[in-house]
């Protein structure tokens, strides 16, 4: 068999990331940056091992650098890495950004697989509503609309500062593509001035911290708390602010440890996707740190 006809054979997987690119979602981009091959080579491992291609399309706001900046589909991961490493969080002076021109830039100027037997994805990540003022503009629902009509599916992710206007679009677009939308969960943990450690979750617009046997949530804080700083600060950031918000500390600096759940979000609806088109993946998950990156670029590539 020949590797054309091999390649023709395997299960093919368009998926663009469309990243609100401006500058309160520095963290949810690194996160993405750094979990990039993590994520390709879970999803490479599985039999067969999808043909999948990834693109990318940033935007920011108008009055910014650029409105969109778009990276095309590709089979070559390192170049997906390296596009990756080319975006910046910056600009977005207002709430509102260009998310209208961004949804409509990642379905129709993205060369997508329009074969029946290609899945076709985009992760829509943002933390602010589109501008619905702007003159000349796209509008969500059309765009929403026209990717049902092609088979594309939008999965959207809240980050944290996203409005409840904001949260209606993307629930919006996930329902009319058949995709879905899910908040993007920060988790921080900390050593308190009594020794023990506080875990504080934040997902949407709530902050749950754990201390022993205790647990509270941020609406218990006094008025101004943490919910000003998770609206105002992105990611990390907002974590990091629940520690004031939440008195613990007292001019002493206090180490922080912030993980997300992106990386998880991403990968298992890429993999539920893969397993509609007929890949297997199996009960191990291990053999993600088993295998070399050399060798998950050959299964994609081949």
């Amino acid at each position: 068999m020949s590797s054309l006809y091999a390649q023709q054979e395997r299960p093919r997987i368009d998926v663009v990331f469309l990243l609100d690119a401006t500058g309160s979602m520095g963290d949810e981009i690194a996160v993405i940056k750094e979990k990039m091959r993590e994520m390709i080579s879970a999803i490479a491992l599985g039999e067969p091992s999808p043909d999948v291609r990834f693109g990318i399309v940033a935007y920011r706001d108008r009055g910014d650098e650029y409105v969109t900046r778009r990276y095309p589909l590709t089979r070559d991961i390192d170049q997906t890495v390296e596009d990756l490493r080319d975006i910046e969080a910056a600009g977005g002076g207002d709430y509102p950004e260009s998310l209208n021109e961004g949804l409509h830039v990642a379905l129709h100027d993205m060369a997508w697989d329009r074969s029946e037997r290609a899945a076709r994805l985009v992760f829509l990540i943002a933390d602010a509503p589109p501008h619905l003022d702007y003159a000349q503009d796209f509008d969500y629902r059309d765009e929403a609309d026209a990717a049902a009509r092609e088979g594309i599916v939008v999965h959207t992710i809240g980050a944290s500062g996203l409005d409840e206007k904001g949260e209606d679009v993307l629930r919006h677009v996930a329902a009319t593509t058949q995709g879905e939308f899910q908040w993007l969960a920060y988790e921080s943990r900390y050593v308190d001035e009594d020794g023990e450690e506080v875990v504080v979750r934040v997902e949407g617009r709530v902050a749950v911290y754990t201390k022993g046997d205790s647990t509270w949530e941020a609406s218990d804080l006094p008025p101004g708390g943490l919910g000003g700083a998770i609206r105002t600060r992105g990611g990390a950031e907002a974590v990091d602010a629940t520690v004031d918000a939440a008195g613990e500390g007292g001019g002493t600096a206090i180490d922080v440890t912030t993980s997300t759940n992106l990386d998880d979000l991403i990968t298992s609806a890429i993999k539920e996707a893969a397993r509609d088109t007929g890949v297997d993946y199996g009960p191990t998950p291990s053999a993600v740190e088993a295998t070399s990156w050399g060798r998950v670029k050959a299964l994609i590539a081949r």
